[in-house]
């Protein structure tokens, strides 16, 4: 079906090849378009392209809709938690609510990275540490009351980020240590604005505080260690680092989701909850295999296995051959989609 370039919806598979003018290949046949495939597009002034509408593409459309909308809902809540200085927590409530119901499934981590990179980082960063801290609840066999938990712990984790500057939050290039200082603040900022209010929980609170202290004592604010740490606030602090790897900032674009599982996997040496990080990546993984990747040398392939100590070598398939690239150290994935 040719659709319009503006129109398409990330994840959507090309039906045919794409030339551009010289009569290079610009696109193959079968690829899952991304934000980066699709603004390629838009550059070399491809105006129409026939994809696929399959059940996935309609579940891709379905869940790109609720994203949208709880991406303008939270920046809505956000505004007005500026304003007001304070968190109505029934709000943040309802809106968890609603991604429980609608999304539900270990794709959300593939679908949530083709679907950001359109609105603030601040914003997306927290409804996709949402996203997979529930999705760690249901892996870890939570209840549905602590996943729900969970997900409000990542929507309002970085909430503190409001009082922040926006000079300092949309500096593309590195702070300076005074900066440095002032953001490291939002944890003490985002718990001042939580504890005002009885009917919050407590470990919402607690995440907000401490999702940047690490269980080797080297976080802050206060330079806590494991056994100071909930579970919860460990959970959040994956999440958290997995999707700042992956996500555009002003001042890097987004890496892809296996370069985001190396960094997980490093900082289970670092600072991160070994046992936790284990559980993220091997779950994961999973949902990963079977995507599609671009190579360094131009091919696609298909990811057939991710290795747990070399997440971003994964074995992939082109055609009939196949490649591991723990061995075939030339190659290189570029994007995965």
């Amino acid at each position: 079906m040719k659709i319009k370039v503006n129109d398409i919806v990330p994840g959507s598979v090309l039906n045919d090849n794409i030339f551009i003018n010289n009569g290079l290949l610009l696109v193959q046949k079968g690829t899952a378009l991304s934000e980066k495939i699709i603004d390629k597009l838009k550059e070399y002034n491809i105006e129409y392209v026939d994809v696929d509408i399959s059940s996935k593409d309609e579940d891709l459309k379905r869940i790109s809709i609720v994203y949208t909308e709880t991406v303008n809902k939270v920046k809505d809540k956000f505004k007005v938690v500026k304003l007001k200085n304070t968190v109505e927590i029934s709000e943040f409530n309802n809106i968890v609510e609603e991604l429980m119901d609608n999304i539900n499934s270990n794709e959300i981590l593939f679908y949530s990275k083709l679907l950001s990179g359109k609105d603030d980082y601040t914003l997306e960063h927290s409804i996709n540490v949402s996203l997979t801290a529930m999705l760690m609840g249901k892996w870890l066999g939570y209840s549905k009351a602590d996943i729900k938990l969970l997900g409000i712990c990542g929507i309002l984790h970085d909430i503190g980020k409001v009082l922040i500057p926006e000079y300092i939050l949309n500096k593309p290039s590195k702070l300076t240590p005074s900066e440095y200082n002032i953001m490291k603040n939002h944890t003490k900022l985002g718990y001042q604005l939580l504890k005002k209010s009885n009917s919050i929980d407590e470990r919402i609170k607690n995440v907000v505080l401490t999702h940047h202290e690490r269980v080797n004592g080297k976080g802050y604010p206060f330079g806590l260690s494991g056994g100071d740490l909930s579970s919860f606030s460990k959970i959040i602090s994956i999440c958290d680092v997995y999707d700042a790897v992956t996500s555009k900032r002003v001042y890097k674009p987004k890496e892809n989701v296996l370069n985001g599982l190396k960094a997980v996997f490093e900082d289970s040496y670092n600072g991160l909850d070994p046992y936790l990080c284990r559980v993220f990546l091997n779950n994961a993984s999973v949902s990963y295999q079977g995507c599609k990747c671009l190579l360094n040398n131009g091919h696609i392939g298909r990811i057939i296995k991710i290795p747990s100590e070399n997440p971003e070598k994964p074995w992939i398939a082109i055609d009939d051959e196949f490649l591991n690239l723990e061995v075939n150290k030339n190659f290189k994935i570029l994007d995965v989609f």
